[in-house]
Parts: structure tokens; sequence; C-alpha cells
């Protein structure tokens, strides 16, 4: 009779204390793991195209201006709009809006407005690259338009 009495003291026990922890563990792998993942994939796949974004309009600011005399004026202004077009999906607010200001300003062909374009340009990098670095966990820039004096051409 003590037997029974001790099985039953463990099954229940089993039953008051290890089961409740096996259904919290099943149900925070089955709902909250999923979707910190995606949040984190969420974050790098954001961070990966800013980044060639980044690297595009840098590496486009030290070319001449575009024009359609260019042998490459197509390639150039479809990668161009592929960076705005990411910057606007997957930027700040304010990256969006001077994405904006970018495009109203580079319709010009004056060479007031094309100083206008490199100028927010500039500022488009400038705040993408704090912005960038700020989330890689890299150190501030004390000045932050440091390295983007080849883009004032």
């Amino acid at each position: 009779m003590g037997e029974v009495n001790l099985l039953k003291t463990i099954m229940f026990g089993f039953i008051k204390y290890v089961i409740p922890n096996i259904i919290v563990i099943f149900l925070t792998v089955c709902f909250v793991v999923p979707k910190q993942v995606t949040a984190i994939k969420r974050t790098d796949i954001k961070t990966q195209y800013l980044i060639d974004a980044y690297r595009f309009l840098a590496l486009e600011a030290s070319k001449p201006p575009i024009n359609d005399q260019m042998e490459d004026f197509e390639k150039r202004v479809n990668d161009l709009k592929q960076a705005i077009a990411d910057i606007q999906l997957f930027g700040s607010l304010p990256q969006i809006e001077m994405c904006r200001q970018i495009v109203v300003s580079g319709a010009g062909t004056s060479e007031e407005s094309q100083k206008e374009c490199a100028k927010k340009k500039t500022e488009l990098l400038t705040n993408l690259r704090m912005d960038l670095r700020n989330y890689l966990k890299l150190d501030r820039i004390k000045d932050p338009e440091a390295g983007v004096y080849y883009l004032n051409n």
C-alpha cells in the first residue's frame, strides 16, 4: 500500500511540475523563437539593402553627373533608381525625404540644381552611414561629414 502512495506522489509531482514546464518550453519554441528569428532576418535584410544603396551612391557620387550622352546612361539611371527605391523601402523617414529632395533637385539641368543634388546626396550618405554604423555598433564618427569630401565635385 505504501508503494502505491509513493507512486501516486511521484506521478502527481511529475504532472504538477514537469508537464507545465514541457508545455511552456514547447510554446516558446513554437511561437516566440520563430518571431525573434524573423525579426533578426528582417533587420539583416534591411541592413544589407541599405549598405548596398549606400555603397552605390558613394561610388556614383564620385563620378561625373549623369547625362543622356553617356554610354552607360541607362545602367547608371537604373542603378540609381534601384538605390533610391531601396532607401525608400527600408530607410528611415528622414532618409526617404532626402531621396525625394534628391529626385526633385536632380530633375533640373542647371549647374545650380546639380550642386543642390550633390549636397542632398552628401546629406543622405552621411545620414545612412551614421544609421548603419549605429546599427552595426561601430564607433561613432566625430565629424559626420568626414570621408564624404569626394562627393562635392
